[in-house]
């Protein structure tokens, strides 16, 4: 799998923000920015994990688990996390391939905290695929 890194240096907290406004568009929900500082903190992370760890799924999972644990938005984080996710993906030749009640139940156990780093990592590495 390549490296995110060269992809990652573009992804910042307005690109999670578009994810979710993407997202969110359609839903009657609390729209909106909950903690703009955890937005910060989550692509500081992300960039500082493109630097020091070469394993694009961990880098993913670790991601994933930052958006959906620490919300920073109102609603909406889990299927932010997820698109996101996917989105960076997408950028290096591979996406997620999942069943809507499949990535539904995966991110509310990360939410739940009943899905730690490695099974978070085992599920990502079992439904990433290479783009055609």
């Amino acid at each position: 799998m390549i490296h995110l890194k060269d992809t990652v240096k573009t992804f910042t907290e307005n690109t999670i923000i578009g994810i979710h406004n993407m997202v969110t568009k359609d839903r009657l929900m609390a729209k909106g920015i909950r903690d703009t500082g955890t937005l910060f903190w989550i692509t500081d992370r992300l960039h500082r994990d493109t630097v020091r760890i070469q394993d694009s799924v961990t880098i993913v999972s670790r991601m994933i688990k930052n958006i959906i644990t620490t919300h920073p938005f109102w609603d909406g984080n889990k299927r932010t996390a997820f698109a996101a996710a996917d989105t960076l993906l997408r950028t290096i030749g591979y996406k997620i391939q999942a069943k809507p009640s499949e990535v539904e139940k995966f991110t509310m156990d990360i939410d739940r905290l009943r899905m730690g780093d490695r099974e978070i990592y085992k599920w990502l590495k079992k439904h990433i695929v290479k783009l055609k």
